[in-house]
């Protein structure tokens, strides 16, 4: 009878079965107890309240907090020291959705958000969250001048792949691969469905036994196709012929293209919010890593190659910066890609200043 109700539950909804499997909430605590700033912004019942609501049946930070190794605490201990100081700023309060909404890609937007809010402190003065009547993100005083920042993470599908990927990482016991076309735009379908069609097959326990044996890799192709697919492994092939196999040449797209479109979008998405054309000067801060990390890190070896690649800026916008910034980062590491005149780049080389100490 057990039996029979943990197969039905699996099938109703794998990814909500799976999800709750895996979310260790005794680690949930341990972990509230060791990061005082994290048990302040995200209480247990904010990262309860999630747990029933689709499609990933999760708070961003309740996945993470209770399903990450011991590998992952490096991370979790930066998230503890950026959210000490984003609590230390002005209007901080205001930032309260970014820590309720818990969609599961709302995580690498807070983190962009106070590794942004980092930089600001380490190279300006006087940096505050946006006030009660909204606009961009942050502001910050540079040379008695009051600059406004807005930050934006590229997601497109990248997100929800990497969903699938921790899931079934962890579902199988085993580092589950990802294999898609490099500087590819990635668009899947609606993540409730899509998330449910690839872990039901692991509801059954044998079959989850077979693919432990095996090679597992989420193959995307184009036209949001994706498979999980199980090989055997060939036990004369080297690590580096299997990586060849995975990411042969032949599948790449353009790396100037997909930064190019990627940088369109943003400015698109971005011109017409938070009041950004009411706020001058303003910077749109873009971090790229999540849709390609090799694009990203491709970016800017010099700054040519990401400066060909960025759009015209519309009136609404002053400078738009670019970074490739990862989870574990204390900082952005921006780049000026685009000014709407010489004059804006030039008073705004600040943001790409290392910024060594942190000021108020």
């Amino acid at each position: 009878m057990v039996h029979e109700m943990h197969r039905r539950s699996c099938h109703e909804s794998p990814t909500r079965h799976f999800v709750h499997k895996l979310i260790d909430w005794e680690r949930v605590d341990q972990r509230l107890g060791r990061y005082p700033e994290i048990r302040k912004a995200f209480s247990m019942k904010v990262l309860r309240a999630a747990e029933e609501s689709p499609p990933y049946y999760c708070h961003y930070m309740a996945w993470r907090l209770g399903t990450w190794s011991a590998e992952s605490e490096g991370c979790l201990a930066n998230l503890d020291k950026l959210l000490a100081s984003a609590a230390e700023l002005p209007n901080w309060e205001n930032e309260e959705s970014v820590l309720s909404n818990g969609e599961y890609a709302t995580y690498w937007s807070l983190l962009w958000q106070l590794q942004v809010a980092a930089k600001l402190r380490a190279v300006g003065r006087n940096v505050t969250w946006s006030g009660p009547d909204g606009g961009p993100d942050l502001s910050v005083e540079v040379d008695g001048r009051r600059w406004y920042v807005e930050c934006y993470v590229m997601r497109k599908s990248y997100y929800l792949l990497h969903f699938l990927q921790e899931c079934l990482s962890k579902i199988l016991r085993l580092s589950v691969q990802d294999d898609y076309p490099l500087f590819s735009r990635m668009s899947l379908p609606k993540a409730d469905q899509f998330l449910d069609d690839k872990l039901e097959p692991y509801c059954d326990a044998s079959r989850r036994e077979e693919a432990r044996a095996k090679c597992v890799t989420i193959v995307y192709e184009d036209q949001c196709a994706v498979e999980v697919a199980e090989e055997e492994w060939e036990t004369n092939e080297s690590d580096d012929t299997v990586e060849t196999r995975r990411r042969s040449r032949g599948r790449w797209g353009s790396p100037e293209q997909h930064v190019t479109t990627m940088l369109k979008e943003a400015v698109s998405n971005k011109q017409d919010s938070n009041s950004l054309r009411d706020r001058h000067p303003n910077v749109l801060a873009v971090n790229l890593l999540l849709t390609n990390g090799e694009a990203a890190e491709y970016h800017d070896r010099d700054g040519k190659m990401i400066a060909g690649c960025a759009p015209e800026l519309p009136d609404a916008l002053d400078v738009l910066a670019v970074a490739n910034c990862g989870i574990d980062a204390s900082v952005a590491n921006l780049r000026i890609a685009s000014c709407r005149s010489p004059d804006l780049c030039c008073e705004g080389r600040w943001l790409e200043a290392a910024g060594l100490e942190t000021r108020s």
